[in-house]
């Protein structure tokens, strides 16, 4: 199996090529993970995933791991997100029979850059 560094933090967000911030992932899963952020940090990645239709019933927020609420961004769906149907295919690739909360976990654990925590939370109805 083909092994990847991926850099939690982009490179070109500032990120290097510590240990702190290399995750070693497959490459397969590496190339979907990107296909659902591409290059972003973790507020465009919440952002991101507020927009898809298969995960309308979850609100995503990223938090700085300081726990400094006061920085706290949120971001809503504007309900369009480009290539969703590509982006479900990574989505599943990446966490198949997961629940969103272990999907996040997952995200968090692997691929999202330490200085965040990506949180999420069912809309009510």
């Amino acid at each position: 199996m083909v092994l990847d560094r991926h850099h939690r933090k982009p490179r070109s967000l500032g990120g290097d090529n510590g240990d702190w911030n290399i995750s070693l992932v497959p490459h397969k899963l590496h190339m979907a993970y990107h296909h659902i952020i591409g290059n972003g940090n973790p507020l465009q990645l919440a952002s991101r995933l507020n927009c898809l239709p298969f995960l309308q019933e979850y609100y995503f927020t990223a938090i700085p791991s300081d726990h400094n609420f006061a920085k706290r961004v949120r971001f809503g769906s504007n309900g369009v997100c480009k290539k969703s149907h590509i982006i479900l295919d990574s989505w599943n690739l990446l966490f198949g029979d997961m629940t969103t909360f272990q999907a996040v976990a997952t995200l968090n654990a692997t691929w999202v850059d330490k200085d965040f925590y990506l949180q999420t939370f069912k809309k009510r109805k």
